[in-house]
This record gives C-alpha cells, sequence and structure tokens, in this order.
C-alpha cells in the first residue's frame, strides 16, 4: 500500500478506535455508524491544498465532535489502568490523546482518490451488543473492518473496532498494561508531551 494510502487509512481505522460513538436509540445504528464514517471521510478528502494544518484540524475535530465522545473510549481502552490515575492525569491524558490524534491525522493527510465503504447488517452478539461489518475500498487494497457496538442508557456505542479480525482496543490495552507494569500517570503524559512535540 503507497504512504498517502496508508496516512488516509489510518485516519479511518484510528478514528473509530479513540473516540467512542454515541448512537441515538431512535436511529438504527449500523445508518448512523455509516453516516458518521461518510461524514468523516468527507471532511478529509474535500479539504483543498490551500487549507492550513490548523485549518484542517479544527474541520475534522468539528466533525468528530459532532458525534464522538473523546473520554469513554480512552477510558475502556486504558481499562484497569484508568484507576490508577488520578483526576488532573486523566483529564491530561484524555487532552493529550485527543490532540495528538487531530495532529497526526492534520499532518499525515495527502490528497487522493476517495475511498468507499460498505456496511452490512448488523450481527446480533448478545441482548445489548452488536457487530457491523464493513469492507474499505482503497484504489489498490480492501480493507475488512467490524465495529463492535453495545447498548447502553445513552444508546448505541461503538466499544471496539476489529481491523481484519483483530481487536485494536486489545491491542491498545495490552500496550497499556505493559506500561503499567513499572511506570505511572506522569511517564505516559511525558510520552504522549514528547510524541506531541516530534510532529
Amino acid at each position: 500500500m503507497q504512504p498517502s494510502n496508508l496516512s488516509r487509512l489510518f485516519v479511518i481505522l484510528i478514528t473509530p478506535l479513540l473516540f467512542c460513538l454515541p448512537l441515538s436509540a431512535a436511529d438504527k445504528p449500523e445508518e448512523k455508524l455509516q453516516a458518521t464514517v461518510e461524514a468523516v471521510i468527507d471532511v478529509m478528502y474535500q479539504a483543498d491544498e490551500s487549507m492550513t494544518v490548523e485549518q484542517l484540524r479544527r474541520d475534522v475535530l468539528e466533525a468528530l465532535e459532532q458525534s464522538f465522545s473523546f473520554d469513554v473510549l480512552v477510558r475502556r481502552t486504558l481499562g484497569r489502568n484508568w484507576a490508577k490515575l488520578n483526576e488532573g492525569q486523566q483529564k491530561q491524558i484524555i487532552d493529550l490523546a485527543t490532540e495528538l490524534m487531530i495532529h497526526t491525522y492534520t499532518k499525515e493527510f495527502k490528497q487522493g482518490v476517495r475511498p468507499t465503504v460498505s456496511f452490512e447488517k448488523p450481527l446480533e452478539l448478545s441482548a445489548k451488543k452488536i457487530e457491523i461489518a464493513s469492507v474499505l475500498t482503497l484504489p489498490d487494497n480492501k480493507i475488512n473492518l467490524s465495529y463492535r457496538l453495545a447498548r447502553l442508557e445513552s444508546g448505541w456505542q461503538v466499544y471496539d473496532l476489529l481491523v481484519e479480525g483483530v481487536s485494536i482496543v486489545s491491542n491498545y490495552r495490552k500496550q497499556f498494561d505493559s506500561h503499567f507494569l513499572k511506570k505511572g500517570g506522569d511517564e505516559l503524559i511525558d510520552q504522549l508531551e514528547t510524541k506531541l512535540e516530534s510532529l
């Protein structure tokens, strides 16, 4: 896959991972999910070369804020490690993770052929959990993505994303678990800050 395709793929794959998607109980979850994914792609692929990185970042952030809750999925990805952080560390990590991803999106963005996404009907996993499979089609590749959603009091929410059958949340949680075996929240904040400075 070409670097430009990898950059766009990163945006499309990681967006649902890092941000939890609240879906109204009145909406069909598959329709709301597709509309949200398409809206994010629209922002990324309708930007022109005259836009500054900061302008593109603001547009991406505005689009995401219409449907995504930044803090819920960060907490889920941290898992049991969330309780090891004090309130100040929790806020810093959410803010830094959000900033890191938005900067990564805008810096890595390249113009190119818009991908297409097709969604299948939801598969019931349990009384309150479903999985929605999709296929992301790029000019030279196809990627199988499956979104897992749970029905909470606030409605349907994405709680995991599988890429070619591999859970991204599980992978990230393992990394965080490994980090917290020897290090704490301050060190994680330092790592995120260092990463942002290197962009």
